[in-house]
């Protein structure tokens, strides 16, 4: 058995365990009554100290708004401009006269397709002779058969005297009457509807006038 390994008495040990607590006690002491604080400045090394300073405790973080504060993030939408044209004013009565359509024209007959000459047809000039003045005491009738050409547009032309009774002067009224300025304007006759140029013969009559 070496010198380590020889056994020690119970009581040997009895006062060291006695000091170590009273060191203790001692120490608690201490640093109750703040001498703790100047022995660490005391003996703590200087670098210590400087990292002790530069250390800070962080700041509390910051109280949250009340809820009546919160204030929603809403995004702003200009308006677009928009102009409104001022309504139109009421315009003036305008005075309206009411003027009748104009009447149609008749309808025209439709020409017929074949129609013979007729003396008795006259659609213009004088109807027929007057009576000549030199029979009108004696009251005699006459008849003068005539020859002419009547154009398509009615007008007799190379009109001549065939034969007449009763008295010459009923032959020159005649012929008087059909190349006077108010000779007759006779229906020419229609074929295949269109107008011919035809020549006719016809009588005239001459009766006396009624006193």
């Amino acid at each position: 058995m070496t010198y380590l390994q020889q056994p020690r008495s119970p009581l040997q040990t009895l006062p060291g365990i006695g000091l170590v607590i009273l060191l203790h006690v001692g120490l608690i002491y201490a640093l109750l009554n703040g001498l703790g604080t100047n022995f660490a400045e005391k003996y703590s090394p200087p670098m210590v100290t400087r990292i002790l300073d530069s250390v800070k405790p962080l700041p509390p973080p910051p109280k949250p708004p009340p809820p009546d504060l919160v204030t929603p993030k809403t995004m702003y939408v200009p308006l677009p401009d928009v102009t409104f044209p001022p309504p139109p004013l009421p315009s003036a009565p305008v005075a309206t006269s009411h003027v009748p359509a104009p009447l149609a024209p008749a309808p025209r007959a439709a020409a017929p397709a074949e129609q013979p000459f007729q003396a008795s047809q006259i659609i213009g000039g004088d109807r027929s002779p007057a009576y000549p003045e030199v029979y009108e005491d004696s009251a005699i009738p006459g008849n003068v058969m005539v020859d002419c050409i009547i154009e398509v547009d009615g007008n007799p032309t190379n009109c001549h005297m065939v034969r007449a009774t009763g008295g010459s002067a009923f032959a020159t009224e005649t012929m008087r009457w059909l190349t006077g300025p108010r000779h007759p304007v006779y229906r020419p006759a229609v074929r295949d509807g269109q107008a011919q140029r035809e020549e006719h013969q016809w009588v005239i009559s001459f009766q006396p006038p009624e006193n």
